[in-house]
């Protein structure tokens, strides 16, 4: 028994540092991030878009809908 308690505890003791190691590499460079390289015009325009649609309609929708159904006892 004193054996196998002597082995793992020097198992233990002698676990290796972890080095740093990288999940991705990331250029540093302007507009070559994504690929396929999107223009700033394109992502305004989308941006713009997403904002006005999905950014601020749906959530407000969402919002606003259950208040007007309840007011209208449940049918609108």
């Amino acid at each position: 028994m004193s054996m196998i308690l002597r082995s793992t505890s020097r198992a233990l003791a002698r676990t290796p540092a972890t080095t740093g190691t990288r999940l991705a590499h990331f250029e540093n460079k302007v507009d070559h991030t994504i690929p396929g390289g999107i223009s700033r015009k394109s992502f305004r325009i989308k941006f713009l878009v997403y904002t006005l649609t999905g950014g601020i309609v749906v959530p407000v929708t969402g919002w606003l809908y259950p208040i007007a159904k309840a007011e209208n006892g449940g049918s609108l």
